[in-house]
């Protein structure tokens, strides 16, 4: 892992220092009550399009109107919440196929996250897309994973969801898709996301509509599609 370690310490050099304190970002202090909000920004104007791939772990309609592509790492507790959301809008725009997800990695926490991307992908490989999202779903609502017990937790969850060990073992070994991470980490930074979650919103064409870094609520994200969608 050491070698891996040193390509996500050079993408993370590349994000501005301290932005990334407790994974949440961008966010204002409200003088009345102390609430923590984010606020939707343009895109980087240098970055126009982005189209999910057969790489990607894409949720509901692949010809959906619109697409919401989450970047987040496992241990950040806003984006938690964030999956959370993304969740009830897929509960929303995704049964009738005008909205779907796209899960890439974003892990900024250092090598914990790093590993948990890397387990998310194997249980992929193994067994697909299905399993990508069960196995996130349940690493998601565990606590925080301590990293001297690290490998034996991920292979008991993907035991839980139905993955076969050996071949999962065999995978978190082979430290595959450390690229691929970094890949997703850089594509994060060059659309201008200084820490997680950050979000971009894209037609059906893959244009980007909008970013959004940090948790908006749940309430707030849905009046913006609802508003995409009538235009």
């Amino acid at each position: 892992m050491e070698n891996s370690n040193n390509k996500f310490l050079i993408v993370g050099s590349i994000i501005t220092a301290g932005a990334l304190i407790a994974g949440a970002i961008i966010y204002t202090q409200k003088p009345a009550n102390n609430a923590q909000t984010a606020s939707v920004v343009p895109p980087d104007k240098q970055v126009k399009t982005m189209l999910a791939t057969e790489k990607d772990h894409v949720l509901g309609n692949p010809d959906a109107e619109l697409t919401l592509t989450l970047y987040f790492d496992i241990n950040c507790g806003h984006c938690r919440s964030f999956h959370q959301t993304a969740q009830k809008l897929m509960e929303e725009y995704g049964k009738n196929g005008r909205l779907k997800w796209v899960s890439r990695h974003f892990p900024v926490l250092g090598p914990v996250s790093e590993k948990e991307a890397e387990a998310t992908e194997c249980a992929a490989e193994i067994g697909g897309n299905e399993k990508f999202w069960a196995y996130l779903d349940k690493l998601l609502e565990m606590p925080a994973l301590a990293q001297d017990t690290l490998t034996n937790e991920l292979v008991e969850i993907a035991q839980e969801t139905g993955i076969e060990k050996d071949k999962f073992e065999q995978c978190l070994e082979n430290n595959n898709y450390s690229e691929r991470i970094i890949q997703a980490s850089q594509e994060a930074v060059n659309l201008g996301a200084q820490g997680t979650p950050f979000a971009v919103i894209t037609n059906s064409v893959g244009e980007i509509i909008t970013t959004i870094p940090g948790a908006l609520p749940y309430e707030q994200i849905k009046e913006l599609i609802d508003k995409l969608l009538a235009n």
